[in-house]
């Protein structure tokens, strides 16, 4: 596994989600690709469990916000993630 910051993340286009600046959302699968590499599925070190890990080990100010395709809302993951005090957001399409 990689130990990552922040900055090596690139925030998902604010402006296609209508986001307000206040939370910064990264995808998940970006996310899996800095820490476990770029083929994170064929990295023996890669599971759900070590993705969830990696997640809550990250960043303190890091939400998570996963949810079916028929269900995903944006505004729901900045809500939840205000709510819990924090200003990030890895989120994760189910689809």
């Amino acid at each position: 596994m990689n130990k990552i910051t922040i900055n090596d993340l690139t925030p998902l286009d604010e402006r296609f989600f209508g986001n307000t600046g206040e939370i910064v959302f990264f995808n998940i699968c970006e996310f899996a690709d800095k820490v476990f590499g770029e083929n994170h599925y064929s990295n023996p070190e890669y599971s759900y469990n070590a993705l969830q890990k990696a997640i809550l080990d990250f960043h303190p100010d890091v939400n998570y916000y996963s949810a079916p395709r028929e269900d995903f809302d944006l505004a729901i993951a900045a809500f939840e993630t205000k709510q819990a005090g924090k200003h990030y957001c890895i989120v994760e399409d189910l689809s």
